[in-house]
């Protein structure tokens, strides 16, 4: 796998370069699929390959690096503010910084209340650089192309919040479990009983609903990445391990549930 930091800095090279040859808005708008091209072959596809996840899948708690981890995710709404003040702000965007501080409130909850996985530096520092980087693009083509909030605006803050409850709920039931189960005990109840990966559904539609709000369509693919990545690589590798780890209890269960999208997929 390519080195988090190496990914980075092809993703600003690139976007720099774009936005030297095309318009400024031109090179920003193409920011998130350049982005999204580069996580793929960089990380998706061979961690798909290799079948080594980069999710450390073993309980133990590292303090630090889930308190760095949630003070840069809550620099994010901060930065993307400062950037948006440079001109007279609107409803759009004033509805995407609260999305961007719902999604770093949210990364709090799921860091210290909900992960239960080792959290590493790399893990801190990669994660939340990323979704600066998300967030950054987010902005700038905010910046660029300022646009009343529509109906695409309206239904990208539905999906958002939709999304979000939908993740963090699931989750949240999930961990709950864990802690006052046995080791050993699969969880197939609350929403996980509509499909086994329900929580990767509400990550796509949240942030599905960041893009429809920005600067869609170029910002769309935020989102189809993340389903292509789950798709491709998460849900592969994660099946991998939960064979290994429940066996038929496994089995049986993704023998009875829909994969991602209840009673469809």
């Amino acid at each position: 796998m390519w080195s988090p930091f190496l990914i980075f800095a092809i993703l600003a090279s690139a976007s720099a370069r774009t936005s030297e040859t095309f318009q400024p808005s031109r090179g920003w708008a193409l920011a998130p699929p350049i982005t999204s091209a580069i996580i793929v072959a960089g990380v998706t596809l061979p961690n798909r390959a290799s079948g080594k996840d980069h999710i450390v899948r073993r309980h133990k708690k590292r303090t630090w690096p889930t308190h760095v981890f949630t003070l840069l995710r809550l620099c994010d709404p901060i930065a993307c503010a400062a950037l948006l003040q440079r001109r007279t702000m609107n409803a759009r965007d004033f509805v995407f910084l609260g999305m961007s501080l719902v999604g770093s409130l949210r990364h709090w909850l799921w860091a210290s209340k909900i992960n239960l996985n080792d959290w590493t530096w790399e893990l801190a520092v990669s994660v939340a650089v990323f979704n600066f980087w998300f967030d950054w693009t987010h902005a700038q083509n905010l910046l660029r192309k300022p646009r009343p909030l529509n109906g695409v605006g309206y239904a990208g803050a539905a999906c958002f919040l939709a999304g979000s409850a939908l993740e963090s709920v699931a989750e949240l039931q999930r961990a709950n479990f864990k802690r006052q189960s046995p080791m050993g005990t699969l969880y197939t109840r609350g929403l996980f009983r509509f499909a086994t990966n329900i929580n990767y559904l509400g990550y796509i539609l949240w942030r599905t609903g960041i893009g429809l709000v920005s600067a869609p369509p170029h910002t769309l693919a935020y989102g189809l990445y993340h389903a292509v990545d789950f798709r491709l690589r998460a849900i592969p590798l994660l099946d991998a391990h939960m064979e290994g780890k429940y066996g038929e209890q496994w089995r049986a269960y993704i023998s009875r549930t829909k994969r991602l999208i209840p009673y469809v997929l």
